[in-house]
């Protein structure tokens, strides 16, 4: 298989040089990861990560997703920066596990309600935020999520996300108004196991008094940090939950929860077994 492989690319070469999907100009394109690397790396060095999902063979990858035609060197230079001033941000909040100075979980003290005994669920309220960075960064990997022609990323929609206009953002270094798809942050208080996931689309039901609410969201994962992504539209949300999204509050609320207790944990326990049970000693 890796011979033909090899052979299919040799017959249709990746283009070198063609137009910047951010900056619109002909340039040599650069390799450009989608979630950075800081983000995507494997606990130990040279280790390599189990890509399953989606009914595909399991199979074995040294790094996580990178893109070989969507933008030049200068267009990854944009992103680069972007990149480091929002990963530095999430590391000097610990919002992030690389963060944590070498400790396996939150201490008590970064916490404004302390982890539940049973449920391992605790509440942060973050002060000093840079909401400005944060938000820039996770938009950029929207952008980079939607715009890329990766398969693993091309089941995601893009009605309703008006990716020139994010561009533009993102070129400027502009990152909105708070209420224009707005983030909300849930965090794993507990380290658990170091893996790889391409952003998912969602539907939720929040329930209010008057009523359950609806909505879709964007789902991205990296290093211990769930990022939702809404939809432009929810100024209701917005009245009713400042303080959980990025830029809403002068305190950040963020959700954290033992690694057994969240939805990632079972997410992986799922598809190790799907994978074990469809392709037996391919894990």
């Amino acid at each position: 298989m890796a011979s033909k492989n090899r052979k299919n690319l040799r017959g249709n070469p990746v283009n070198k040089i063609g137009k910047c999907a951010l900056l619109g100009v002909e340039g040599k394109f650069a390799k450009s990861h989608i979630i950075p690397l800081a983000l995507t790396s494997p606990v130990v060095k040279g280790a390599r990560f189990i890509e399953s999902g989606r009914g595909n063979r399991p199979i074995r990858r040294f790094t996580s997703w990178f893109d070989h035609q969507l933008v030049t060197s200068e267009g990854e230079g944009v992103l680069s920066k972007i990149d480091s001033a929002g990963i530095d941000e999430l590391r000097k909040h610990k919002l992030i596990w690389s963060g944590w100075a070498g400790h396996h979980k939150l201490r008590l003290s970064d916490y404004a309600v302390p982890p539940d005994k049973n449920s391992g669920l605790g509440v942060r309220l973050i002060e000093g935020v840079d909401a400005k960075k944060l938000r820039l960064f996770f938009l950029s990997i929207l952008w980079r999520s939607l715009k890329t022609g990766i398969k693993e990323f091309s089941f995601l929609p893009r009605e309703g996300v008006d990716l020139d206009r994010l561009g533009k953002m993102i070129v400027e270094g502009d990152s909105g108004h708070y209420g224009y798809h707005p983030v909300v942050l849930d965090q794993i208080g507990t380290i658990g196991l170091s893996h790889n996931q391409s952003p998912t689309f969602h539907t939720m039901e929040i329930p209010f008094e008057e009523g359950v609410r609806v909505v879709d969201f964007y789902r991205l994962y990296m290093q211990g940090l769930v990022v939702h992504i809404y939809p432009e539209n929810c100024d209701d949300l917005l009245d009713k939950m400042s303080a959980l999204f990025v830029g809403g509050d002068e305190k950040l609320l963020v959700i954290a929860r033992k690694f057994e207790e969240t939805r990632q944990f079972e997410e992986i326990k799922q598809e190790i077994i799907e994978s074990s049970s469809l392709w037996p000693g391919a894990i």
